[in-house]
């Protein structure tokens, strides 16, 4: 991929307040499943499914990545109700959801590679 190719994201109009209502939605479930959770020591992979069907990992990405670029503050309010539900799962969400935050100090050439 080049610096001028972009990819767009799945849901282009998505919204983060519609975001933070699949995460309210969610935290139901989380609290159903963090024992389990817990006793596995990761991610459940129905949990898994259900955080990248919802769009999660994309929340910080940028949109030229397929990402919804959405703020700190937008992302911050989106992992809290994460956990909210596991705080577990929240922890494990918002370290690899966050990354393209971190990559954003890199060059666009760097964060294309």
């Amino acid at each position: 991929m080049t610096a001028t190719t972009a990819i767009a994201p799945p849901e282009p109009d998505l919204t983060a307040e519609q975001m933070l209502e699949r995460a309210r939605a969610l935290t139901p479930v989380l609290r159903e499943r963090q024992a389990a959770t817990e006793a596995a020591g990761r991610i459940l992979d129905d949990t898994q499914a259900a955080l990248v069907e919802a769009g999660l990992y994309r929340a910080l990405q940028p949109r030229r990545f397929g990402g919804y670029e959405f703020t700190l503050r937008e992302f911050v309010a989106i992992m809290t109700e994460i956990s909210r539900g596991c705080p577990s799962t929240g922890w494990s969400l918002t370290l690899t959801a966050g990354h393209p935050h971190l990559l954003s100090h890199w060059g666009e050439d760097a964060q294309a590679e």
